[in-house]
């Protein structure tokens, strides 16, 4: 095993707790104690990167990416605490470690990030020591580790931010022994100002890239370095949109969020020395729409995608994974979801049986056009309005349809126009599971 040659140990109080290094391509989370913006205070990080494991397929990147994040965040004030292959015992020790620093009474942000084997059994996530022997899926509790139960440790965190980061969606190293294969991770339940970032969408897989880094961790190092002044959910941004350029839309970087509060990795104290001026500064109008930097979305069960903006962040998937919701952080979400037609007469039973439904709930329909293998729903209830899309490809016979559904603030409809235009736009999929 590789040690770090920094100073080793989470200082809580005048304490201090030995930690081996830790390389994991990275759950960030944050849990701010109060909303605004998180004070100055210990940033601490924890970094796993495994990748010669003795007994399956050996990953080249993963120590490098953890190297590479360690003094990334090293730059950005973060004590680092990094290791590197390590076996299922030290894992454990660091994370319960690492955990307890957290508790400390002066912590502003905790940072988790690993790189390496990560598996899905049964809807939970597990992280993969090199050291781990797994024959059958039933084998999987004792010797990986399970995130949900590291989550359960930093659950009593008393710092303003928590971020967990996970690289760790590559193949399945073990899927010819389990008996039931899902591709990447699930999604993870985020506690309350929680930010968990993956290296791409739930349900996928993503690259160990061709170089001596993931196009993830090394996309995210350098947005990391050269946010100076931008939010974590900026920074996340960037890195996904250097992703997808850099893979050709083959790897969706992917978070989902409560965070009330914003952090800053670098931030920029020049902004904060600057005098206030004696004259008010003259009204800038409010954005009236967020930002179309796009991200394409794709459900893992039936197969839907449609584009999203970026700035919109995903709810909590539900539990039958049909679909995602969207929420932009000016108000109004966008839903993306397939579905088996129950009706059994074809998409226009379907149309006639959703109308029906939203006119029972209160909507007023006002626009209603329809095709071959396609229909719109479009109308307002109070103060919202409603703008439903689905379809179902040419030439399927009446089994899944794909469908997209905005609802926004009336007093918003300008805004939404051109993300209404290109989200139903690309709306598609296939004929069938």
């Amino acid at each position: 095993m590789q040690r770090s040659q920094k100073k080793s140990g989470f200082a809580i109080g005048r304490q201090v707790v030995c930690v081996r290094h830790l390389a994991l391509s990275a759950i960030f989370l944050v849990w701010p104690l109060q909303a605004g913006v998180a004070e100055a205070g210990q940033r601490i990080a924890l970094v796993i990167g495994n990748g010669g494991y003795l007994n399956t397929s050996q990953l080249p990147n993963p120590p490098a990416d953890a190297e590479l994040m360690e003094r990334t965040l090293g730059e950005a004030g973060f004590e680092v605490q990094r290791l590197t292959d390590a076996g299922q015992s030290d894992m454990k020790r660091a994370m319960l470690d690492f955990g307890r620093a957290l508790r400390g009474p002066d912590v502003e942000a905790g940072l988790f990030y690993y790189a390496g084997h990560g598996v899905q059994v049964n809807g939970e996530n597990y992280l993969v020591p090199v050291d781990a022997q797994i024959s059958s899926d039933d084998e999987i509790d004792l010797e990986a580790i399970n995130i949900n139960d590291f989550l359960a440790v930093m659950n009593s965190s008393n710092s303003f931010i928590n971020i967990v980061i996970l690289d760790a969606c590559r193949n399945n190293p073990f899927a010819r022994s389990f008996r039931s294969v899902s591709r990447g991770l699930a999604p993870v339940d985020a506690p309350k100002g929680t930010l968990i970032a993956y290296s791409t969408a739930p349900g996928d897989v993503a690259l160990d890239g061709d170089g001596s880094n993931s196009p993830y961790t090394l996309a995210l190092s350098r947005a990391i370095t050269n946010g100076k002044g931008r939010t974590v959910e900026s920074v996340f941004k960037t890195a996904r949109r250097n992703v997808l350029s850099e893979t050709e839309d083959r790897q969706v970087p992917w978070e989902t969020s409560s965070v009330t509060g914003d952090f800053y990795f670098v931030p920029d104290n020049s902004k904060a020395a600057q005098p206030t001026p004696t004259q008010p500064a003259p009204t800038q109008p409010a954005p009236t729409q967020p930002a179309l930097e796009w991200l394409h979305y794709v459900n893992g069960r039936y197969g839907t995608s449609a584009d999203i903006p970026g700035e919109f962040l995903a709810d909590p998937p539900p539990a039958n994974g049909d679909g995602q919701r969207f929420t932009s952080p000016l108000g109004g979400t966008i839903s993306v979801f397939g579905a088996i037609n129950f009706t059994g007469g074809g998409l226009n039973n379907y149309r006639g049986f959703l109308k029906e439904t939203m006119e029972s709930d209160g909507w007023k329909l006002t626009y209603t056009p329809a095709g071959p293998n396609w229909f719109v729903l479009s109308g307002v209830k109070g103060s919202e309005i409603a703008y439903v899309r689905a379809e179902q490809p040419k030439g399927c016979a009446s089994d899944i349809i794909h469908q997209i559904d905005f609802r926004y603030p009336t007093r918003d409809g300008k805004a939404w126009e051109p993300i209404v235009k290109k989200g139903t736009a690309s709306l598609q999929g296939p004929c069938k599971q």
